[in-house]
């Protein structure tokens, strides 16, 4: 009967029958109108065509036909694999939810395609997650192992995930990035020391620990004086203050000495910088303990302070006799432990990931991540989860000093950055306008 009405509209009706014909165009107006509806509106045509695998293939979202030219064999591949309906990597990685209609049938729900999209580290799709789960329920790993391929998992909206194929070195292209100051209305803000795909990046400096790590020429020197450049205004004010520590003969640190309070060019020095700070900071959250203060608030007289380390592994192994080992090791963890809330931090540098290195690696609350030999140091660096979600340290170009990896605090995803390059005239006229102000004594 329907059949007849839809023809009857479509090709009129015999004589007599103008009534039938009439009620076939007003069906067909319904079901364009319909139709309509179900492709403008996502919710709507999320549940009327994940009833079918055949119409929920030919309206599956695509790329544009440019876009599409841009993707390689493996992208192409990789992007059908998250095209597909009802895909059973979904039901590998756990995202999918299992019911019962109302007359017994059992039904598995899964996450419905909502776009996709090219994006600077390669393509992709963005999904409905489905009732009683949240985007966070999809974890890198498990997806990516699900798949066959790393992926990072990152929440679009509230009830939507991107799921984001790395296969594309965004910043491969990127030349060096020149250094410029980003004035800074906070001292503890983040410092901008370089850019990413998608712009300017920021790294938290205080607030918590952070390990620099990156094989030799990997460029640690560039981050370590993007953020000394950045700081520079406020070291100047007296709102921070920085310790240096380089026990290579102070080739890194001499070329900026007025930025520092203090520099130490050996192992004594070293020791008896970090034991001071570790006292200071005991004074410090005392005075905070006794006034109910949960936060210090950095003030010329009680500034922020900066420890920064270049090639911490050498306070292990230039160690005198295990009792100078011991005892810079307990002060440096205690600074590690406790310093955050009373506005002390460290920026440590080092080569080598492994724990041996460096007997308080595991307080670091941040790591940084330059340039790697082998695998296993970069697995080492960030952690497997991360290195399969893209943060392929081992891949970095030795002409890509500067370029590295971190873990985003907030969302838990993997951001490659290239740190700006501070060249030696740049550090001469930073130390030179933004000298610390003159120390009159310590305690």
């Amino acid at each position: 009967m329907m059949v007849l009405l839809l023809a009857f509209g479509l090709f009129g009706a015999p004589s007599g029958l103008e009534s039938v014909a009439v009620l076939g165009r007003v069906l067909w107006a319904v079901i364009v109108l319909g139709l309509a509806l179900v492709a403008m509106v996502p919710a709507l045509r999320h549940r009327v065509l994940g009833r079918s695998k055949l119409l929920a293939a030919a309206f599956r979202p695509g790329l544009a036909r440019a876009s599409r030219a841009s993707l390689s064999k493996f992208e192409r591949s990789a992007l059908a694999r998250l095209r597909q309906v009802n895909p059973d990597w979904a039901v590998a990685a756990g995202v999918t939810r299992d019911g019962t209609t109302r007359s017994g049938d059992k039904v598995r729900t899964f996450p419905a395609l909502v776009r996709v999209e090219l994006r600077a580290h390669g393509p992709a799709a963005v999904y409905q997650v489905v009732p009683g789960t949240v985007p966070s329920d999809y974890d890198d790993e498990k997806v990516s192992a699900a798949l066959g391929f790393p992926v990072e998992c990152s929440a679009a909206s509230a009830s939507t995930v991107r799921v984001q194929v790395r296969s594309r070195e965004a910043l491969a292209d990127q030349g060096t990035i020149p250094f410029r100051m980003v004035p800074l209305t906070d001292a503890a803000a983040p410092v901008c020391i370089g850019v990413t795909s998608e712009g300017p990046f920021s790294l938290p400096i205080f607030g918590r620990q952070t390990l620099l790590v990156g094989a030799s020429g990997a460029g640690k020197g560039s981050v370590i004086w993007s953020v000394l450049g950045q700081l520079a205004p406020s070291i100047h004010a007296g709102t921070v203050q920085v310790h240096g520590v380089d026990l290579k003969g102070g080739v890194e640190l001499t070329a900026g000495r007025p930025l520092f309070h203090d520099v130490a060019y050996s192992y004594d020095e070293a020791a008896a910088m970090i034991e001071r700070l570790a006292r200071r900071l005991d004074d410090r959250l005392a005075y905070m303990r006794e006034n109910g203060l949960r936060k210090h608030v950095p003030t010329v007289a009680e500034p922020l302070e900066l420890l920064l380390i270049d090639e911490a592994a050498s306070l292990s192994y230039l160690a005198p006799d295990t009792k100078s080992r011991n005892a810079v090791d307990a002060n440096l963890k205690r600074v590690l432990s406790t310093g955050r809330a009373a506005g002390i931090a460290v920026l440590a540098a080092m080569q080598d990931p492994r724990k041996e290195s460096l007997a308080s690696r595991d307080l670091f609350t941040a790591t940084v991540a330059l340039r790697f030999r082998t695998k296993d140091d970069a697995v080492l660096a960030l952690g497997s989860a991360a290195y399969e979600a893209g943060a392929h340290c081992d891949r970095i170009p030795t002409t890509k000093a500067g370029m590295g990896y971190v873990i985003d605090g907030e969302t838990g995803g993997i951001v490659q950055f290239q740190a700006s390059w501070v060249s030696d005239e740049d550090i001469t006229e930073l130390a030179r306008r933004y000298p610390a102000p003159v120390a009159v004594g310590d305690e």
